[in-house]
């Protein structure tokens, strides 16, 4: 396993793998090591992206994402 903190601008809801993980920031989430599929949403910008991130065992991932 590894670990996820991650930062949106502006902020977004999270679903990872299909799983809701709650608004941006979100602080060491618990992942397996791989890729996972984030989905990232504000639906009041109208935004809705699509990311692949890359955890590695027994590390941080930490992203700052800039959303268009």
């Amino acid at each position: 396993f590894g670990f996820l903190t991650l930062q949106t601008t502006p902020w977004s809801r999270v679903i990872i793998d299909g799983i809701n993980q709650g608004p941006t920031p979100l602080f060491k989430i618990k992942l397996s090591a791989g890729t996972h599929k984030a989905l990232l949403i504000n639906t009041k910008a109208g935004i809705e992206v699509i990311e692949h991130i890359d955890i590695r065992a027994n590390q941080t991932t930490m992203l700052n994402i800039k959303l268009k």
